[in-house]
């Protein structure tokens, strides 16, 4: 497109989407809020994500890349999907993210990319402005309890460098 710098390659991307969404979140609810789904659209898209809290959300979309958490956010929005997306490309507006377009709130199909600049400039703000994804983000595991309205969740982040890769901190890999 001809926003596009010259000199830097776009990819398909899934880890700048999973933060942005997130970022989009944060001007939306309080985070112990229950993210109110319709029952049909959990049933038809096969989701786990009944009884979630948005913080819950959160944690299943950033440390286990649960594309089944970044939709449900998406559909908590005033708005739901679509209006979730504008916000994701409006934050990356914000940012001066030249290279990046966000197409759905799952990161995959559509015409969603990023350049690893980019990336760099949304991680670094990610990291330095909101100490709750700091502190997921750098998890190597974490536990949601089962309670009345969910089963338990193992959550597994599929970052292999954390604790291994001196410096790294956290975000996505792919």
């Amino acid at each position: 497109t001809e926003t596009m710098l010259p000199n830097w390659r776009t990819i398909g991307m899934l880890c700048g989407t999973t933060v942005l969404i997130v970022l989009a979140a944060f001007g939306r609810s309080l985070f112990q809020d229950f993210a109110p789904l319709d029952d049909d659209l959990l049933i038809t898209h096969n989701l786990a994500v009944r009884g979630m809290t948005m913080e819950n959300l959160l944690y299943g979309a950033l440390i286990h890349s649960g594309n089944d958490a970044a939709w449900a956010i998406s559909e908590y929005y005033p708005g739901g999907e679509t209006k979730f997306v504008e916000a994701m490309n409006e934050k990356a507006k914000f940012l001066d993210l030249k290279n990046t377009n966000f197409d759905n709130p799952q990161g995959f199909d559509g015409n969603n990319y990023s350049s690893a600049y980019d990336l760099a400039i949304l991680s670094h703000y990610a990291l330095t402005n909101y100490p709750l994804i700091n502190s997921i983000v750098k998890r190597d595991k974490d536990l949601l309890e089962n309670n009345l309205n969910h089963k338990q969740f193992d959550l597994y982040n599929w970052n292999g460098l954390l604790g291994v890769y001196p410096g790294v901190f956290g975000i996505k890999i792919g």
